[in-house]
């Protein structure tokens, strides 16, 4: 179901900025006149799109299928399978049930052998795939573990998948880094100059929206405003860590 505010709320936000409307929103949440599902939706869609308007970040790349030819069976159903990830992720942002996000170990089961079978026919579509394994709320951590070991061992070297994966317009990853970073905080391998070069404005761009989910979270109270900084303030370290580190890589 889509999340919606009244007539009245959304006169009161018109030609607020960002930071504006989050107070709006916060107020309205303590009155109790939305719901906390209400505020997580409208928080993170808000972020993402200011975030798209502010990016310095290059263009998204060409998609790998042509659009004026029919799809094969087998790419029908690695996008339905995207599309099944993606609506159970929005769910679980949105409400934080994690049942609700669970997935039956038939369909993990198809998830590593579509990665597995179709890696080199269709590379940015399995891609997707990945990167939304990496990032799912599986309690499990079954299809979390699958693709953190997948990408370790064949996509380290893979300029588009990292490219994609820190283009993504929603969410990136605490794994991402931990995947880029050794124990010694430095880069795992040796990335491209061109990927590191590609790499900072998008690195900066995520950073930049999870400071803004930080400060937002800090307007919270009791053991929820606890909760999310804690989480936020962890992701944000990392991001700066990275951001670092590749500033540094570029520079040589």
């Amino acid at each position: 179901m889509k999340i919606k505010l009244n007539a009245s709320q959304n006169l009161q936000l018109k030609g607020c900025s960002l930071d504006e409307r989050f107070q709006l929103l916060h107020m309205w949440r303590k009155q109790g006149e939305i719901t906390e599902e209400a505020f997580q939706y409208l928080s993170n869609l808000w972020i993402k799109r200011e975030s798209k308007r502010n990016s310095k970040a290059p263009g998204k790349p060409a998609d790998e299928i042509d659009r004026n030819r029919p799809r094969t069976i087998v790419e029908i159903e690695l996008h339905r399978f995207i599309n099944i990830l993606r609506s159970k992720i929005k769910l679980y942002v949105t409400y934080r049930n994690i049942e609700a996000s669970k997935l039956e170990p038939e369909t993990i089961k198809r998830f590593c052998s579509l990665v597995e079978n179709n890696c080199y026919a269709y590379p940015k579509t399995v891609n997707n795939l990945l990167i939304l394994g990496l990032r799912y709320p599986d309690s499990s951590k079954e299809l979390n573990h699958f693709c953190t070991k997948w990408i370790a061992e064949h996509k380290m070297h893979s300029y588009e998948f990292w490219y994609q994966l820190w283009q993504d317009p929603d969410f990136v990853p605490l794994d991402a880094v931990r995947l880029m970073l050794d124990g010694n905080h430095q880069l795992k391998l040796k990335f491209s100059a061109l990927l590191i070069k590609n790499l900072i404005p998008l690195i900066e761009n995520q950073r930049d929206k999870e400071q803004k989910r930080l400060e937002w979270s800090e307007n919270l109270s009791g053991i929820e405003r606890e909760k999310h900084v804690s989480r936020k303030s962890e992701r944000l370290e990392a991001f700066n860590e990275l951001l670092s580190v590749v500033q540094k890589a570029s520079a040589y």
